[in-house]
């Protein structure tokens, strides 16, 4: 599989926004989505806090704005919210699923 080199150092970096890799596909799930790699025929599945991470990511959006999205949310639980967004980050960015540009940028 073909896949962006995607490995940054500190994904919380307030530089970089996020956004869906547009060669993903996804469709609703009862408690989350489900993603098809069209590159790989890879299937991927997202739990709800994922789907909804996913579903603001279509447009280009930072760490700090996908935090307060999960904190405004999820306040009442407890954890570590950072922690768990640094790893679903990375581990979208790995599987080639989210794309890194800069805020300046569009996405093309």
């Amino acid at each position: 599989v073909d896949r962006p080199d995607n490995h940054i150092t500190d994904i919380t970096n307030a530089d970089l926004r996020y956004v869906v890799n547009p060669e993903v596909i996804d469709c609703p799930l009862q408690d989350g989505r489900a993603l098809l790699d069209t590159r790989s025929g890879t299937y991927f599945s997202l739990n709800g806090s994922g789907a909804m991470i996913w579903q603001h990511a279509h447009q280009p959006v930072s760490f700090q704005d996908l935090r307060n999205l999960l904190a405004a949310r999820f306040s009442h639980h407890g954890g570590n919210i950072d922690r768990d967004l640094r790893t679903l980050l990375a581990d979208l960015l790995d599987a080639g699923l989210f794309r890194t540009v800069q805020p300046s940028l569009s996405v093309s």
